[in-house]
């Protein structure tokens, strides 16, 4: 079966971006990113979220 190329990607909330504490090395910086287009990338380690308190349905 041929799937079809994902265009673009909308979702009604989105969480903010989440800065991830270091632990040991107070140098290293990292950033964790939720955009609706992560969710259909198929790349393993990215992903979509809802913004915090939002229930989703059917999941």
């Amino acid at each position: 079966m041929r799937s079809l190329p994902v265009v673009d990607v909308f979702a009604s909330s989105v969480r903010p971006n989440l800065v991830i504490k270091p632990e040991g090395d107070t140098l290293f910086r990292r950033t964790e990113s939720f955009a609706p287009r992560f969710g259909a990338d198929g790349a393993n380690g990215s992903r979509w979220m809802p913004a915090s308190g939002i229930r989703l349905i059917g999941l």
